[in-house]
């Protein structure tokens, strides 16, 4: 079955693909799956290129420039306006380093690879997506560069296999598919980022688009009801639906049955009602424009997106596309006789556009150019990323010789990287014995028990589950080691783990299963002679504290703007803090949030310093000062030895 023509059902279906990206955004536990709303995007545009192109070929007037012209008229000209919108805003509320990022960013969507620039850049101390303007232009590349081969994949199997035109495209969805499940396990940013693992959702829009056979009146209402349980389904549910780790499969199925079940449905007269009809129509726009808006209000010290906030800028994204799709969008998909932009103008009026915006992208990378004032130069150096002694201390064990401040050092800084951003308030209380620091991110202090989860490399448990074996190994034959201090933002409470046989704790046994791993850590520990203390994650609220601080003195805020009460924290920190407390009488414990947080609200900022770099981690200014008020020398030795400390 070719594409129709103009179907109000698939406005609809476009309408129910943003709006819960939008409130996703604005808030994850409005619709938690609401993320997912891109993956019916991908299946809508692969049925209406299919359509389209299988039209122009069953017509004999297949053109690869005709299309290329007509994505341009599509993409193009919104994308330009917004990428354009950005450009001030950026140079006004962003740090020198974003800003260079973001000039970066102007040119990977202007040269159709955002994915590739965003896979690039994913790491554990990458800078916070949430401040990233142009990040979600990368399902645009998604889209561009299927564009770019599809149409020479569709007009090859035309014209030598016409025939099994159905067979070419599931092969090719087969392969896509099988890509994404064992990229999920490799490397999970290459999976979400990627063509290779995203194809089979386009793919799945095609094969409804070159499926012959129309279904019967019964089977397209069942289809087109199911197909909308599935997607609302998956934005409610999506771990239930999620199917060999691909929680896309539900709603790519979902919207493939709605479109198959074609016009005239229940469901489709559900979806072409006229307020999602209309919302369906500017979701391109809408889509463009609501991610900007949330970067800068975080980029601007906005902080946490309120209910009023909330509405204000889902009203100001739905006024925008609007203006967007009234006043460019239509204006530019005129190919009428009467149209504003013939073919003629159609490549100088975008040339120059794209050479105006590259030339915007490329100023921030110039030397002098980037930069902002030097107060914003200052204020980003307080950001940097605290790898304690140095970044060669972290991600794997080593002895080198930067990683330790004496050759027979009395403590031992052992954890993920919840306990690198101790080393500066180690160092800075001053009257140390000498420390070696050995710190591998996202891997707890515990032996024989690893996180594993999602969104990791199916095997990075055992680097972790090695590495700290290796810890230990050391720490065994180290008696200069008196003291040894472990701490974790304990992220291992709450995931999947991973055993050295390899057997899997399920997320629910993981808090009583580390509980049991880091007791037996501590007396193995103890069994070595040394006093083991235990220092608790930072209290933290979820949103970008360093960013929320930059913001605020960037604005000549007050110092207290970015401050919260300790009982706005997070349930997973909150949980944290528990399970340690909970040990306490076994494992001694420094709970920061006594430090942080006197009388129950957590200062952010003492004058000039910013304790926090990120939305959890101490700056290395802002642990500085922790060691020097509390001296941390005399905390963790009389903690360790069980004594009774006043926190003043």
């Amino acid at each position: 079955m070719q594409a129709e023509s103009y179907r109000p059902d698939i406005d609809g279906l476009r309408a129910l693909a943003v709006l819960p990206v939008i409130f996703y955004h604005l808030s994850s536990g409005l619709v938690p799956g609401g993320y997912l709303g891109v993956d019916v995007f991908f299946v809508i545009s692969g049925y209406l290129i299919a359509g389209i192109l299988l039209s122009d070929l069953g017509q004999s007037r297949f053109s690869l420039l005709r299309f290329y012209e007509r994505r341009a008229r599509r993409i193009l000209p919104a994308l330009f306006v917004v990428i354009a919108a950005c450009v001030l805003p950026a140079a006004a509320f962003m740090l020198p380093g974003q800003h260079a990022d973001f000039g970066v960013a102007v040119l990977a969507a202007l040269g159709f690879v955002s994915n590739l620039h965003y896979y690039s850049s994913t790491g554990y101390f990458m800078a916070s997506a949430e401040v990233k303007p142009l990040l979600h232009t990368w399902s645009l590349a998604v889209e561009e560069q299927f564009y770019l081969l599809f149409p020479l994949l569709l007009f090859a199997a035309w014209r030598w296999a016409r025939g099994a035109l159905p067979v070419v495209i599931g092969v090719v969805g087969l392969a896509s598919l099988g890509t994404a499940v064992w990229q999920l396990q490799r490397d999970p940013a290459a999976a979400f980022y990627l063509l290779p693992s995203r194809a089979w959702e386009l793919m799945a829009g095609a094969m409804v688009a070159v499926v012959a056979r129309a279904p019967s009146r019964l089977q397209a209402e069942v289809a087109g009801l199911a197909g909308l349980a599935l997607i609302g389904a998956s934005y409610a549910f999506p771990d239930a639906l999620t199917v060999f780790g691909l929680a896309a499969l539900a709603p790519v199925l979902g919207a493939s049955l709605f479109i198959w079940s074609g016009g005239g449905t229940v469901a489709a007269r559900l979806a072409s009602s006229s307020p999602l009809r209309r919302i369906g129509l500017i979701s391109f726009s809408a889509y463009l424009w609501h991610w900007p808006l949330l970067a800068f209000w975080r980029l601007r010290g906005g902080g946490d997106v309120t209910l009023s906030s909330g509405l204000m800028m889902l009203v100001a994204t739905l006024a925008l596309a609007t203006l967007t799709y009234q006043f460019v969008e239509r204006p530019f998909r005129d190919r009428s006789a009467k149209a504003r932009f013939p073919n003629r103008a159609l490549v100088p009026f975008l040339g120059s556009a794209a050479l105006c915006l590259t030339l915007f992208g490329v100023m921030p990378l110039l030397p002098g150019a980037g930069g902002g004032s030097r107060e914003a130069a200052a204020i980003e150096a307080k950001l940097a990323t605290n790898y304690g002694l140095g970044q060669v201390c972290e991600t794997a064990f080593t002895l080198d010789p930067t990683c330790r401040t004496s050759d027979k050092p009395e403590t031992l800084l052992w954890g993920d990287s919840y306990a690198m951003h101790l080393a500066p308030a180690i160092l800075g209380s001053g009257g140390w014995g000498g420390l070696i620091q050995m710190t591998k991110s996202s891997c707890a202090p515990v032996l024989g028990l690893s996180i594993a989860p999602v969104d990791y490399e199916a095997d990075w448990y055992k680097g972790c589950l090695r590495f700290n074996e290796e810890v230990f190994a050391w720490l065994a034959g180290a008696p200069s080691i008196q003291v040894v201090v472990l701490s974790s933002n304990l992220r291992i409470i709450a995931n999947d783990l991973r055993r050295p046989d390899g057997t899997v704790v399920p997320i629910a046994e993981a808090e009583a299963a580390a509980r049991v791993a880091l007791l037996e850590t501590v007396d193995r520990i103890r069994a070595l002679g040394k006093e083991v203390v235990m220092v608790s994650p930072t209290p933290a609220t979820g949103e970008d504290i360093g960013q929320c601080l930059a913001a605020a003195l960037l604005a000549d805020g007050p110092e207290n703007a970015c401050d919260f009460p300790l009982s706005k924290t997070p349930e997973i920190n909150q949980k944290a803090i528990r399970f340690l407390r909970n040990l306490q009488g076994t494992i001694p414990l420094i709970d920061l949030s006594a430090l942080i947080c006197p009388a129950g609200i957590c200062q952010t900022r003492h004058g000039d310093v910013f304790v926090y770099r990120d939305p959890g981690h101490l700056s290395i200014e802002g642990s500085e000062w922790l060691g020097r008020t509390y001296r941390f020398d005399r905390l963790i030795r009389q903690t360790a030895a069980g004594e009774t400390v006043e926190i003043n």
